[in-house]
């Protein structure tokens, strides 16, 4: 630095110039939006992120909140040192201490400079099996030909495989199973019985359906 007179006045000085990384990007994979987590789920869900740069994070944190509510929770947390040499990394968020509803997910990275956040997705957490809904049919309790055997719940079930010994029907008198034949309609399960009841008039019938699951 010198006088801008006669150059009588000099100065010297060093400076010094530091640079701050710019923070990682990062993606989150899944879940995606309209995701769902159920009892068979095992209260776990899996995140699956990538994008991200090791050398450009501190860390990784798994945020969650209540659908509507600005308030989020840190599920887990991932240090640079935890995260691999890839850019993809599966995590898994256990929601066992959850309430069953709504959720939205994120992933919140922080390094040197601040803070950036993946886009939210948004899905439901539905441990929940599905309740019957009004009475058995037929509904008086008695077959006749023509009648509908079937069972009515208050949500549409998984109707995928209803024939693997989900349904049983039972003789009473003798204890021999009488082999079915089962579909089902949104929240509707359909018995037919590949022999004619009537042919065991005045005996009880026992149905047994079990291990009904939600979509």
């Amino acid at each position: 630095v010198s006088d801008a007179c006669n150059d009588g006045i000099t100065k010297t000085g060093t400076i010094s110039a530091f640079f701050t990384s710019p923070c990682s990007n990062i993606i989150l994979n899944y879940p995606q939006n309209n995701w769902l987590s159920t009892s068979a789920s095992n209260n776990t869900l899996p995140i699956e992120f990538t994008g991200y740069s090791v050398p450009n994070l501190t860390n990784v944190v798994v945020q969650y909140a209540a659908s509507g509510s600005s308030s989020w929770t840190d599920a887990l947390t991932l240090l640079a040192s935890d995260l691999n040499s890839s850019t993809t990394k599966v995590v898994y968020w256990n929601t066992q201490n959850l309430q069953d509803g709504m959720y939205n997910v994120r992933l919140k990275l922080t390094c040197l400079s601040g803070t950036i956040y993946s886009e939210r997705v948004t899905g439901m957490i539905d441990r929940r099996a599905p309740q019957l809904y009004g009475k058995t049919d037929p509904t008086d309790d008695i077959y006749s030909i023509g009648d509908i055997i079937g069972i009515s719940y208050d949500e549409n079930i998984n109707n995928s495989n209803l024939n693997n010994n989900k349904v049983t029907m039972t003789r009473i008198n003798t204890g021999d199973t009488i082999p079915v034949q089962v579909s089902g309609y949104q929240n509707k399960v359909n018995i037919v019985p590949f022999v004619n009841l009537i042919g065991y008039n005045g005996e009880i019938i026992k149905v047994v359906v079990k291990n009904i699951t939600d979509l």
